[in-house]
């Protein structure tokens, strides 16, 4: 819980009710082991869409790329367009990996 030396209002309540809605999202989630399984899981898929970035970026140049679940990859030029055509084929957004395949990308030496 934060702590104030003198804090202009009592945010008790307010601090007590969000511990509440984030432990039922936790829940919901399937508590600690199971956000690191799916963040585990998601990880995975990440390194596999990098693996196939080099041919994505052939295929689709300058397009917006999802990789569901099952390896279906779905292309468009828009963000929505992308969107739409996930939703019209029934596959939950939570399990795509999207990113936009730039055919230029600008490198950044920092």
């Amino acid at each position: 819980m934060l702590e104030f030396e003198h804090p202009p209002f009592d945010l008790t309540p307010v601090l007590a009710d969000y511990e509440q809605k984030i432990e039922e999202m936790i829940a919901e989630l399937g508590g600690a082991a199971g956000i690191a399984e799916d963040l585990r899981w998601y990880g995975e898929r990440c390194d596999l869409f990098d693996r196939r970035r080099k041919e994505l970026t052939a295929q689709y140049p300058d397009y917006f790329v999802a990789m569901a679940a099952d390896d279906t990859i779905i292309a468009s030029e828009t963000l929505d367009g992308l969107f739409d055509e996930i939703d019209r084929r029934g596959i939950e957004r939570e399990s795509c990996v999207v990113e936009f395949l730039d055919a230029e990308p600008v490198i950044y030496i920092l």
